[in-house]
């Protein structure tokens, strides 16, 4: 998924260099949706760095959700300005760089935006990297044995 989000963000931008008489509020907009990934970063740090019961995690957590709680403000934000000056999003893009970012829009707004506040929000009511998680072991050996299988007892 995310070679599928730098290449939207490639070919938007790529789309806004060859538009230039489109303007560039949207495409500024647009960047403005990722003031979310300090946050991102900062809790996935401190999350590994086994301090996600700190009170530094949790302000960060809280931030971070307002963050993606403010993406999806911007994304309706966005909306409203492209319904306000359709006619001129008609006369500046081409039509492929249009349908991109409209479908694009379309997939932040409907789907990624509201799956990763879910997936923060959840991430703050219970620590834990679902990115990272811990493999199963594979066979009956406790995890942590490091290949050893422990005497058994009696």
């Amino acid at each position: 998924f995310l070679v599928v989000h730098h290449l939207f963000a490639f070919l938007g931008f790529l789309g806004s260099v060859v538009n230039l008489g489109a303007g560039h509020y949207l495409a500024m907009i647009t960047l403005l949706l990722e003031a979310s990934t300090p946050f991102t970063c900062v809790s996935w740090m401190l999350l590994k760095a086994g301090w996600s019961d700190s009170l530094l995690w949790r302000l960060n957590q809280w931030l971070m959700v307002h963050m993606f709680h403010c993406r999806m403000v911007l994304t309706y934000h966005m909306w409203w300005v492209c319904l306000r000056h359709w006619d001129g999003l008609l006369g500046s893009l081409h039509r492929p760089h249009l349908a991109l970012f409209l479908a694009g829009l379309s997939l932040l707004t409907l789907v990624i935006n509201p799956y990763w506040t879910h997936k923060k929000t959840q991430q703050l009511l219970h620590p834990v990297d679902w990115n990272f998680a811990q493999p199963a072991p594979r066979s009956g050996r406790p995890a942590g044995a490091n290949g050893q299988v422990p005497p058994k007892k009696g």
